[in-house]
């Protein structure tokens, strides 16, 4: 994770919470372990890691990242195609910004929610109001009022959430007081919801994945205004140009 000060800065546009959808059954779009062992064997050279313009070679999926990425498909299983469909497209990019966002590089280990890699000193400066703080009346906008909260309200998640503003707003959503226990957005089930409402609704930036990905379209490069204007936009295109041959390869119409 980097620490520029225009990371994370995500102005939720809805505090409507979730409400009870009834939709008829649909099938479970791909196979999961197909899904699973496919990337495995991809995740090495065919993804890789793309860096300063180059894609490096990685060592072989540790059974952690394997894992992490099993949970998180059949999150996405009971998060997204529950409610949304088999709307494949979507479902790669989220993989793919969920690959690069909660990557922790000091184990080497991916999809897993996390906390913003950042020292107390730094997460004051750039999301806390006290004198070392760049943006104090940003902070104060975003809810960010008391001495800490810049730390306390750091990044978190597989699509990192950071002030207190949006703590709360996807709190309401969840019916969570993350305000209290913002380490709750560590959680698995809180984490994936977290993604995919906030992907769906547009709870981020203001922009969401229909604005971007649609039976006509499919604009990975600008789907990344969902999250963080362009940074890293076409990282996660290729990326998500993989997984999206990866699901259709596993799709299945009765799994």
């Amino acid at each position: 994770m980097t620490e520029h000060e225009s990371l994370w800065f995500m102005v939720p546009t809805s505090t409507e919470g979730l409400v009870q959808v009834v939709v008829e059954p649909i099938q479970d779009c791909f196979e999961l372990d197909k899904v699973v062992e496919t990337y495995s064997q991809r995740h090495s050279e065919d993804f890789g890691w793309i860096q300063s313009g180059s894609k490096i070679s990685l060592p072989p999926l540790n059974h952690a990242s394997r894992e992490n990425f099993r949970t998180l498909l059949r999150g996405i299983k009971r998060h997204f195609t529950s409610r949304y469909g088999c709307r494949f497209p979507e479902i790669a990019y989220m993989l793919a910004t969920a690959r690069v966002e909660s990557y922790d590089f000091r184990r080497a280990v991916f999809f897993s929610p996390i906390a913003e890699i950042i020292s107390k000193e730094a997460a004051e400066a750039s999301y806390g109001t006290g004198p070392t703080a760049r943006r104090p009346e940003v902070a104060k906008n975003m809810g960010n009022d008391m001495p800490g909260d810049g730390y306390r309200y750091r990044g978190r998640g597989l699509v990192q959430i950071t002030w207190k503003r949006n703590y709360r707003v996807f709190g309401e959503l969840l019916g969570l007081d993350l305000v209290a226990a913002p380490e709750l957005a560590l959680d698995w089930d809180v984490a994936i919801q977290i993604m995919v409402e906030g992907m769906v609704r547009g709870l981020f930036t203001g922009k969401k994945l229909s604005d971007f990905i649609t039976d006509d379209q499919v604009d990975f490069i600008g789907a990344r205004r969902i999250i963080n204007g362009t940074d890293r936009a076409a990282i996660i295109s290729d990326y998500a140009e993989r997984f999206l041959l990866l699901l259709e390869d596993a799709s299945c119409a009765d799994c």
